[in-house]
């Protein structure tokens, strides 16, 4: 019996102490999980909070964003259209056509627009060879 009596002696000190570091381990990776656990919580409350602040600002652009893109209706009444060549300016521009006057300074002297005097040399021409 004496020879199993020292093998057992020294064995069952190295069991304890294998025993004992593992539960030192296990106690460590426990408290380490729960530190790590309370860490993520706090920063994810923190980012919650962050994350509901920049979107509290997302609405707030958007909403101004709609209020700039939507601008409010302007009745604009249209102007009666005037018309260039009354009675008096035509007789004047068909007497300065006569005289040799070109179309551009017609339409100058007269304050009309060039292609109006062109079109009453022209419809006055078809009106003169008609006759």
């Amino acid at each position: 019996m004496n020879s199993l009596a020292i093998p057992l002696a020294v064995l069952c000190p190295l069991v304890l102490a294998s025993v004992c570091l593992s539960l030192a381990v296990w106690f460590y990776a426990t408290s380490s999980s729960s530190a790590a656990a309370r860490q993520t919580k706090t920063l994810r409350e923190q980012l919650e909070s962050e994350l509901q602040v920049i979107r509290s600002g997302l609405d707030a652009v958007g909403a101004e964003i709609r209020d700039i893109e939507v601008p409010p209706p302007v009745n604009v009444i249209p102007a009666a259209p005037r018309s260039g060549l009354n009675l008096g300016k035509r007789s004047q521009a068909l007497r300065m056509h006569r005289r040799g006057e070109p179309p551009a300074q017609i339409a100058a002297t007269l304050e009309v627009p060039v292609q109006e005097v062109e079109l009453l040399i022209k419809v006055h021409r078809i009106v003169i060879s008609k006759i």
